[in-house]
């Protein structure tokens, strides 16, 4: 699964809407389980209990109750997460010793190219800065620091809300209704995960789609 489609299936299995956009799919921790979205506990996923999952959290965010989702209110429903920002400030040696225990499969502290996954696997040559064919700790932190100011200093809260605003507000209204809140690729992701394209999400079909966010990651 690409990466967009992988934050799309974040966002709308999350049950939160545009608000869960800038706030919860860049943290893995947000990744709701299996249990949180069969609410039937039939050992399945529909999109029906998808969109039950969504229509409520957005009418717990939508504040005011008029049916719509405003500046203040994706504030408020994204605040803690919203502050840290989508990089947050994870310290990159922890970072990479994640990627190294995640990755290094014969424990030797470092990922040759059989070991990479994902995008470090599409840039191996360059993440092996030392071009011994492998890749360790302080060449993955190196990667990482150099990736993060490339990308220069994190947006504010209120400019990254004023983002989503402006991207998913199609009657620039300045404010969010339930169909404009709802990720526009959300039946496609279903049907993604629906390998066998029977209407449901099985815990095998789940455990595969979340695998492959992780090696996408």
């Amino acid at each position: 699964m690409k990466k967009t489609a992988t934050t799309a299936l974040v966002i709308t299995l999350a049950g939160l809407g545009a608000a869960g956009s800038v706030a919860a799919a860049p943290h893995r921790a947000d990744m709701p389980t299996f249990e949180d979205l069969d609410t039937n506990g039939d050992s399945v996923i529909t999109q029906a209990e998808l969109d039950a999952k969504q229509a409520a959290k957005f009418t717990e965010n939508d504040l005011n109750g008029d049916g719509f989702l405003d500046t203040t209110e994706l504030l408020q429903a994204a605040k803690g997460r919203l502050a840290k920002g989508p990089r947050g400030d994870a310290d990159p040696t922890a970072i990479a010793a994640k990627i190294i225990t995640r990755s290094d499969t014969d424990g030797d502290g470092r990922i040759s190219g059989d070991e990479a996954k994902g995008p470090l696997a599409r840039n191996f040559d360059s993440a092996d800065s030392n071009g011994d064919g492998f890749i360790d700790a302080d060449e993955l932190k190196a990667g990482l620091v150099k990736r993060a100011g490339e990308r220069g200093p994190r947006k504010s809260p209120e400019e990254r809300i004023a983002m989503l605003i402006e991207r998913a507000d199609t009657d620039g209204d300045g404010k969010l209704s339930p169909t404009e809140a709802t990720p526009r690729n959300a039946g496609k992701i279903f049907a993604r995960m629906d390998t066998d394209s029977n209407g449901e999400i099985t815990r095998a079909e789940w455990d595969a789609a979340i695998a492959s966010r992780r090696d996408n990651n």
